[in-house]
């Protein structure tokens, strides 16, 4: 629980960073949905940055901000979203 408490906030820091870097931008200029290659295109980032942006947006997705598609059925009372939605 110390642990926990103690690094909570990269998750804010995360996410701040890619507010920075305009990933948010990206993403939208690309439909709602990217690749890391769209979002590292998009954000004029150089490629060899692609992975530290893989972790990034692993970060992000751990705490769950970020939905991930489902690709196995779903029950129909389980609303799916795009692997980029943001969590309100």
């Amino acid at each position: 629980m110390v642990f926990h408490h103690s690094l909570s906030f990269i998750t804010s820091m995360a996410l701040k960073c890619a507010v920075d870097l305009g990933i948010p931008d990206a993403i939208h200029l690309h439909g709602g949905s990217a690749t890391l290659v769209d979002i590292v295109a998009g954000t004029g980032l150089h490629e060899s940055r692609l992975p530290y942006v893989k972790r990034l947006m692993n970060v992000l997705s751990s705490p769950a901000f970020l939905l991930h598609s489902i690709h196995s059925p779903v029950p129909p009372d389980l609303p799916t979203k795009p692997a980029t939605a943001v969590r309100p």
